[in-house]
């Protein structure tokens, strides 16, 4: 799985790593200034000293993810010592961790000027650029690592995720084979492979794929889970099933595998007790698991219990902010609780991300609607049907001037049929 967190805490496992090592923070002799490698003066003895004990602080405060503490601690480590890389590097992944990808980016590019060596750096940049969609920067990001260390498998996997996250699954694919070629035992990139093969619609290969990395790494949870969600879409309920429940029987605390069990139940079960009872499962076992919470506000959701499922949204939104199809169920509650800009609001967000969801603008439409932005519905209205068609038999009450539809098609259930795509959307925010 390659959520957020897994990247953030990969970065900064990386990074203390990195800054453990004696040349990172190193005292210079015991009197006077000392020289960095351009011979201008750096900070005297009892800088260094402060800023090495602040960047041990932030280490420790990052290890028990308390990021913004690691934060203050970093700043003043560079207060003390703005030449030492590493501390930027470190104020970065922390940074990224909570989401600040603007102040991150900063903090990369100034370690990458004082280490230009520095892959992670790199690595670091080309993440954040592609969460605010920099696609260009974020692949040329990547793509300087692997000019740097061309025979390195990691450069081509780093890589291929980052064009596999913007859709370019051919290409992901490409490098994906070639970090294959350069080191076979890596379990991490068949199941990258896997992820792009199901994308392009080769699911003999994908799950081909699934089987490589459970042989290499037979302990790994994660992809267990990965390969159960793809047994669940293509049918195999029983191989789903065994593959979730391996996966909780190697870490109880690991979420995903209770969501997957819990998707079961509600979509193919049709039992929204027994979902909702494997939600609260997982939460209880993993209190940290956003996707859990996201998953038992849909079923909220679907159950009308709109305040259950804004609470959930809620707790989800702490946990992982970069989910829009977050914002539109939490804008569908507002919107049923009368709370109008609250729902706008949640909407115009989940759009602005780049979500092409039907339900969002059919929403947005009636938030339009009821604000008296009836063009603006009409608009909303028109690209509703045109991603999700279903809507041409829901017209919005008052558009039917601007629309030409009369008549409401009763008979098909449309906001459930669109809001359980939805939940599988949430698959694939969360690195599935």
């Amino acid at each position: 799985m390659k959520s957020l967190q897994y990247i953030c805490l990969a970065i900064a496992t990386s990074a203390l790593t990195l800054s453990a090592h004696p040349s990172a923070a190193k005292s210079p002799p015991a009197t006077g200034d000392s020289l960095n490698r351009k011979g201008k003066l750096t900070a005297n003895k009892v800088d260094i000293d402060q800023a090495y004990a602040h960047l041990r602080l932030g280490d420790k405060l990052s290890a028990v993810h308390d990021w913004r503490g690691a934060i203050t601690s970093y700043s003043r480590s560079i207060a003390h010592n703005a030449m030492c890389g590493q501390t930027y590097l470190m104020r970065a992944a922390a940074r990224q961790a909570i989401r600040d990808y603007s102040g991150a980016i900063s903090d990369y590019t100034r370690c990458r000027r004082l280490e230009q060596t520095n892959s992670a750096a790199l690595w670091g940049r080309g993440y954040c650029l592609s969460k605010i969609n920099d696609e260009t920067g974020a692949i040329a990001e990547y793509s300087k690592v692997v000019e740097m260390y061309p025979y390195g498998a990691l450069s081509y996997l780093r890589r291929g995720d980052a064009l596999a996250g913007f859709g370019r699954n051919k290409e992901a694919i490409h490098d994906f084979n070639r970090a294959i070629e350069l080191n076979s035992k890596n379990a991490a990139v068949y199941s990258s492979r896997a992820l792009a093969r199901h994308a392009t619609g080769d699911t003999t290969g994908g799950m081909s794929d699934f089987d490589e990395a459970i042989r290499l790494e037979p302990k790994n949870c994660s992809y267990y889970c990965q390969r159960g969600y793809f047994r669940s879409k293509h049918g195999n309920i029983r191989g789903a099933l065994a593959d979730y429940n391996h996966s909780i029987l190697l870490n109880r605390h690991y979420g995903d595998a209770y969501a997957g069990r819990g998707l079961i139940k509600s979509d193919i079960e049709n039992s929204h007790s027994n979902a909702l009872a494997e939600f609260d499962r997982g939460i209880a076992e993993a209190p940290q698991s956003a996707i859990c919470y996201d998953y038992r506000a849909y079923e909220h959701l679907m159950l009308k219990n709109y305040p259950a499922a804004v609470h959930d949204f809620n707790m989800a939104e702490k946990l992982h902010r970069d989910v829009s199809a977050l914002y539109v169920g939490r804008g569908i509650c507002q919107y049923n609780l009368g709370n109008y800009k609250a729902s706008l609001a949640d909407l115009d967000k989940s759009i602005a991300m780049g979500l092409e969801c039907g339900t969002g603008h059919y929403y947005r439409a009636k938030c339009r609607l009821h604000f008296g932005d009836h063009l603006g519905a009409a608009s909303d209205y028109s690209l509703a049907c045109k991603l999700y068609p279903a809507y041409v038999k829901q017209p919005i009450l008052g558009l039917n001037t601007y629309t030409g539809v009369a008549c409401v098609d009763k008979t098909i259930d449309v906001l459930g049929q669109a809001l359980r795509q939805l939940q599988y959307c949430l698959m694939k925010a969360f690195g599935r």
